[in-house]
């Protein structure tokens, strides 16, 4: 496993953005998820070494 592939696909958003919005079982906006996603790779890099 190449973890830094892994960390680095965290940003990968092209897929998600094509297929269409899923029904939710709370409100969820689009640009927090991929926020958070973008937090957690920053957090993550470091880590790699």
């Amino acid at each position: 496993i190449n973890t830094y592939h892994m960390v680095k696909s965290l940003s990968w958003f092209d897929d998600a953005e094509n297929e269409p919005w899923p029904v939710l079982r709370m409100p969820l906006e689009w640009e927090n998820i991929k926020s958070r996603f973008l937090e957690i790779q920053r957090e993550l890099f470091p880590l790699l070494g």
